[in-house]
């Protein structure tokens, strides 16, 4: 059987349309919610796996909700996800992105130059990074969603200060506010997908933008989603009675409809009592794809939601926090008392009563005895060791990622770990990289359609210091959109560690500037080597380097300018090769030197050997 083909329907005056513009009773529009009700309750069981995600990764201490919902028997005290969500944000995205803008006709590579800086000055205006922090948590717990698009002029600062009057726009979308098509396999399936938001009620009723409006009265917010599980939000607010607006809000629903490439905005409260209606009817004028862009690093066969590395990780984080608090349980049940026969009960007194160090009357020393009872049981202590080890292991050697402790003697052998862990998070990146190119050509081509584009940015002549101030209008654009090539460069957003940069200077001078010593001072190139050694001490945290190394300005009577330094190499040399063998004193080291103590000292005891115990056992409770 051949698929039916589904073409966009562009006429105004087709039935498709003619049914948006009809009133209050539409089938339409009663028919697109209950396709968004029955989505929305499909979606009901991630979002409750989401909650229980970040409930785990804020722990007992976020909110006073957070506090009374973990009992004394189960707190998060060893936040095994958070580390990771953190440690795989900060891989992807350590900086603005920069783009890069380029064209293969020579006559519009100055107009490319003029696009690549205007479009990173956006970046700037709109505080990108904040955004995709945002895109790449969201991720990692469950599934980014960004949407893409330019605020109408009579919006300015409406949905929010990012939301400037003609400006592109990148936001994050809440997936408790998410609403798409669960009958489609991949998305690019789906026969709608969209988001709730709220706006001021004042500004609905003023703006000619929305119609249909009739007895439109405020929304008052709803701590759980329509289909009764509690939002995510409601970790930071608390059931602190009824919530107050300073301004009356109202609840809209903004639907992009792709068979029919339109945007459909809808208020609805989602109960099957209440009457939806649509306010806002209009095309679709931007990508082809739509405003929506998805963030997802394991896909599942024919299944349109992924699965997120949060997910995956939080069993063994459940398990390890079980297991440490039935540690601490046993650690907080330990005690260690002094026992005495009841001749030597004065001796047993005296040494209660003496302070360390003391000398004191013993009449019968043989006769008094310490016992311990409980304590932490050296099994669950091992296993919690291995369960730590597992998480670090399923997480993609997040110890390395992270820099939670020494991998090795040298940053360029750290370098050399890492790049070897890194396979994981380098799928990630990768995927994260192709979806930010796509939200930045998304943006630039807003830029360049809008014909009320206004972006105030400093222009800069290459490789000069001139600069002036410049605007992004339609005045300046020359060619075709797709006459440019756009990307992003991967190393604007990647994670490097001081450690990293230090190793980078001293590359940089051991491979290229004392080679070319020679050449660069016969160009009037020279290093400044008391600034190259601050830099370096300020990277490596060394304060001490101001005072072990005298700074003072430089001797021109020395090396006269222009003449080049004479390197002489010695007539002979004498190499010495010295084969070291050194400790590494890495996590995963002393965890198992650790759990090697712990099975000698549990063999001691079971010989009789160590700390003295009653002869009924081993005196445990």
């Amino acid at each position: 059987m051949v698929a039916p083909v589904f073409a966009p329907v562009q006429s105004a005056d087709s039935a498709f349309d003619i049914e948006y513009q009809q009133g209050k009773d539409n089938p339409f529009a009663n028919k697109l919610a209950t396709a968004m009700e029955w989505s929305r309750r499909s979606l009901r069981y991630h979002r409750v796996v989401r909650h229980a995600i970040v409930d785990e990764i804020t722990g007992g201490n976020y909110s006073r909700l957070g506090f009374q919902g973990q009992s004394d028997s189960s707190p998060t005290a060893v936040n095994m996800l958070e580390m990771a969500k953190s440690t795989y944000t900060r891989q992807m995205v350590a900086s603005n992105p920069k783009a890069l803008v380029s064209s293969p006709h020579l006559q519009l590579r100055s107009s490319a130059v003029q696009m690549e800086q205007a479009v990173n000055q956006l970046f700037e205006l709109m505080d990108f990074e904040s955004t995709l922090y945002g895109y790449v948590d969201d991720s990692i717990i469950q599934m980014g969603i960004l949407k893409v698009g330019i605020t109408d002029f009579d919006a300015d600062g409406v949905y929010g200060t990012r939301h400037r009057a003609g400006r592109p726009y990148a936001e994050t979308i809440d997936f408790d506010d998410w609403v798409m098509d669960m009958n489609a396999r991949r998305y690019e399936q789906v026969q709608y997908a969209g988001h709730r938001f709220r706006v001021p009620w004042a500004y609905v009723m003023e703006s000619s933008l929305y119609s249909n409006k009739e007895n439109l009265v405020p929304s008052y917010y709803r701590r759980y989603n329509e289909e009764g599980d509690e939002r995510v939000e409601v970790l930071s607010r608390g059931f602190e009675g009824d919530p107050e607006d300073l301004f009356d809000m109202v609840e809209l629903w903004e639907v992009w409809i792709p068979w029919a490439n339109k945007i459909v905005t809808l208020v609805s409260d989602g109960s099957r009592t209440s009457e939806p209606r649509m306010l806002r009817v209009e095309d679709w004028t931007g990508p082809i794809h739509g405003p929506f862009h998805l963030l997802k690093y394991n896909d599942v066969p024919n299944n349109i939601m992924p699965v997120s590395p949060c997910s995956l990780l939080m069993d063994l984080h459940k398990i390890g926090n079980r297991l440490f608090s039935k540690l601490a349980r046993q650690a907080d049940r330990q005690k260690t008392i002094l026992g005495a026969q009841g001749t030597a009960m004065d001796d047993a007194e005296r040494i209660v009563k003496s302070d360390d160090g003391d000398t004191m009357r013993m009449d019968n020393p043989d006769k008094t005895r310490e016992f311990r009872f409980g304590g932490a049981d050296e099994a669950n202590l091992i296993f919690f060791t291995h369960v730590k080890e597992l998480f670090n292991y399923y997480g993609g050697n997040l110890e390395l990622l992270g820099g939670l402790g020494p991998q090795a003697d040298t940053a360029t052998q750290e370098k050399m770990l890492a790049a070897g862990a890194g396979k994981r998070i380098s799928h990630m990146q990768a995927r994260f990289l192709t979806s930010v190119t796509r939200v930045v050509k998304d943006l630039i081509w807003w830029m360049w359609n809008d014909p009320q584009i206004n972006i105030p940015y400093t222009f800069r002549v290459p490789n000069t210091e001139y600069e002036r101030p410049a605007t992004w209008d339609r005045e300046v654009q020359r060619g075709e959109y797709l006459s440019y090539n756009y990307q992003i460069e991967p190393y604007s957003m990647a994670h490097r560690t001081p450690e990293m940069r230090a190793e980078q200077i001293m590359q940089l001078y051991e491979r290229l500037l004392i080679p070319l010593a020679p050449l660069a001072a016969e160009q009037g190139v020279t290093p400044d080597i008391a600034e190259t050694l601050r830099t370096i001490g300020g990277y490596k945290n060394m304060h001490e380097l101001e005072r072990l190394i005298m700074f003072s300005e430089p001797n021109p009577d020395l090396n006269p300018v222009g003449t080049p330094p004479t390197h002489r190499m010695p007539q002979s040399t004498t190499r010495t090769y010295n084969r070291v063998s050194t400790s590494q004193t890495t996590p995963g080291g002393k965890d198992q030197q650790m759990i090697q103590s712990l099975q000698s000292l549990k063999s001691s005891r079971s010989n009789g050997a160590g700390t003295q115990s009653p002869t009924n056992g081993s005196g445990r409770i």
